[in-house]
């Protein structure tokens, strides 16, 4: 490669990044206006497990005590249990170790709901 030929690809290189370094705070200041210009449009639902303000939410099923199973699981619970905020069902204890008290059972105090409810007691969250 002649010296020619490295010095144009250096000046080239050179050229453009300093157009991307000019141009990244244009760059970050309209991503903030999108954002301050969006912030008042309705939240789209589909996207949370939460119902519309307005919804009621259906009647939970009642739970007739029997313990429910999941294929490979050793542990057992009733829908109450399942359905507990504050105490997590934990189908697969095994899988991972030990969970901190602010994931097995959050604070019902404080009203913190347990962690492991949502984003499950692996860490790995939901699909």
């Amino acid at each position: 490669m002649s010296s020619s030929h490295c010095t144009k690809l250096l000046l080239s290189t050179i050229l453009l990044c300093a157009t991307c370094a000019a141009n990244t705070p244009t760059v970050h200041a309209q991503t903030a206006q999108a954002s301050r210009e969006n912030s008042g449009a309705p939240v789209p639902f589909w996207a949370y497990p939460v119902l519309p303000p307005g919804v009621a939410a259906p009647a939970a099923a009642p739970d007739d005590g029997k313990p429910q199973r999941l294929p490979g699981a050793t542990a057992a619970f009733t829908l109450t249990q399942i359905a507990d905020r504050f105490d997590i069902a934990d189908w697969f204890p095994e899988s991972h170790p030990p969970m901190p008290e602010v994931v097995s059972h959050g604070n019902k105090a404080a009203a913190v709901q347990a962690c492991g409810f949502c984003h499950l007691p692996n860490g790995q969250g939901h699909p």
